[in-house]
């Protein structure tokens, strides 16, 4: 496995960013269209959808962090995602994530 020695102040991926601002500068940017841009979903939706995508990952780091902005956004917004998911806050993220992508 390859390995990078990155400055331990720096959780995760932002390490990475830092390492290599000339490409971490456009991931961020990229992040930030994909998940704050423009869309049909909520910016909580896409955020649910990164927790998701982030667990199938295994990606510990990428998964709390969605889940954490998920549940502050969608607090404000569940009643437009859909009635059932009234009580998705006393969910696991997981469980909920998997529901709502079926319901897409």
């Amino acid at each position: 496995m390859s390995y990078i020695d990155l400055p331990s102040e720096f959780p995760g991926i932002i390490a990475l960013m830092k390492y290599r601002s000339d490409t971490g500068k456009l991931i961020g940017e990229l992040t930030e269209a994909l998940l704050q841009g423009d869309s049909p979903l909520s910016a909580g939706e896409r955020e649910l959808i990164a927790t998701y995508v982030s667990l199938q990952n295994e990606c510990k780091f990428c998964a709390t962090a969605h889940e954490a902005i998920t549940r502050k956004v969608l607090l404000d917004q569940f009643d437009a995602i859909h009635p059932a998911y009234k009580c998705w806050h006393l969910r696991n993220a997981h469980e909920y994530a998997v529901q709502f992508l079926n319901y897409l």
